[in-house]
């Protein structure tokens, strides 16, 4: 793994999740992807890990703006989320997946989303509840939320599907459901809300 301005390299020789790390008294606190130099865990996304050496490690460049990934096929749908956001002042990276296969393939690292530094994981993830031959939103949500280093990723739902059955099995999941508009209103205040909460 390769530091970043000074292009050090720091061996990581434990890859423990975050649920094994007891955080002492006295530690630096680690929120988000920053860290300071005594630290010996450092947090990169959702994964925890510890360094051979506790002072040499440099953290490489990651995104210095928020990151959504909106998993849509509509390409009408992504133009007004992008002008909703702009038009709010809500400065955002927006990667835009047109598949539950795509997005599964992004937020495991696959192929063609390997580079972290162009590809990191997001803050936010947005779905349609919508089906498609590689499966359902409903199904990439349950998949996250199965998943360890994702499990806690905030998660928000863009529909037009008004099924009550639907909502509710989104809501039980911890994601809340926004009905599309040409305005998305109600979608790009809650991506606020969420966003601030980081």
């Amino acid at each position: 793994m390769t530091g970043g301005d000074r292009g050090e390299v720091t061996e990581v020789i434990n890859k423990v999740s975050e649920r094994s790390v007891t955080w002492q008294i006295g530690d630096p606190a680690i929120r988000g992807n920053q860290r300071r130099p005594s630290d010996r865990y450092f947090r990169l996304g959702f994964t925890v890990y510890e360094t051979k050496r506790r002072h040499d490690f440099v953290m490489p460049r990651m995104a210095t703006r928020p990151v959504i990934l909106y998993v849509e096929n509509d390409p009408d749908d992504d133009f007004l989320l992008r002008r909703a956001l702009k038009d709010a002042g809500i400065d955002v990276i927006l990667h835009l997946v047109g598949s539950v296969k795509a997005a599964r393939a992004y937020l495991t690292g696959v192929a063609p989303y390997g580079d972290r530094e162009k590809f990191p994981l997001p803050d936010l993830l947005i779905t349609d509840m919508s089906h498609d031959v590689e499966g359902s939103g409903l199904e990439l949500v349950r998949w996250i939320r199965s998943e360890p280093e994702l499990r806690h990723m905030k998660i928000l739902c863009s529909t037009g599907n008004d099924d009550p059955e639907h909502r509710k099995a989104f809501e039980l999941l911890n994601v809340h459901c926004y009905t599309k508009s040409h305005n998305m209103r109600a979608l790009v205040e809650a991506i606020r809300e969420e966003l601030a909460a980081n």
